[in-house]
């Protein structure tokens, strides 16, 4: 179907006596890396049973996410199991190359506002706070740089120069 091209459906199977001494993450590692260099692949999915734990941990360190769960999807006997759908996004793996660093602006606030408000705050308070960083960004007593790409900012850093912890003011640093 060409609406699903862009996925990779992967099953991996290592033999009873082979199991547990690395074949599988290796075929996995293999995999990702080729999936990585694939124009047309954005997204390995893979189905494994719930109760599978000891293959569940492995695709979770490779970055596989729990993305649903199918419910009696597999009869043994007179028992059922149910699968998880797990997912790695490619996209989030491949590297930025066009971005710059640079000095925060007044123009940056809102669109740093709306992007790392957090749940706990309001829209209008993470302005304000942004506003007091950007007051302090302009008189050096904070230091903050965007990470931007295609009038996208995907990231910040600030760093505040003058501490007001006395833990560090006390401190001196070289």
């Amino acid at each position: 179907m060409q609406s699903l091209r862009h996925i990779a459906d992967l099953n991996i199977a290592v033999n009873l006596g082979w199991q547990n001494k690395g074949i599988g993450r290796r075929l996995l590692e293999q995999l990702i890396d080729r999936a990585k260099k694939s124009s047309d692949i954005e997204k390995i999915q893979l189905n494994v049973r719930a109760s599978n734990i000891p293959a569940t941990s492995p695709y979770k360190k490779m970055g596989f996410q729990e993305e649903g769960r199918l419910k009696n999807r597999v009869k043994i006997k007179d028992r059922y199991i149910d699968d998880f759908i797990m997912g790695l996004e490619l996209k989030k793996f491949q590297e930025v190359k066009d971005f710059v660093i640079r000095p925060m602006n007044k123009s940056d606030i809102a669109k740093i506002a709306r992007r790392y408000s957090f749940p706990w705050s309001t829209l209008e308070k993470t302005k304000t706070l942004w506003d007091t960083y950007y007051l302090e960004h302009e008189n050096e007593i904070r230091t903050v740089a965007v990470v931007v790409e295609n009038h996208e900012i995907l990231g910040y850093r600030s760093v505040l120069r003058k501490p007001e912890c006395p833990f560090f003011c006390a401190k001196e640093y070289s």
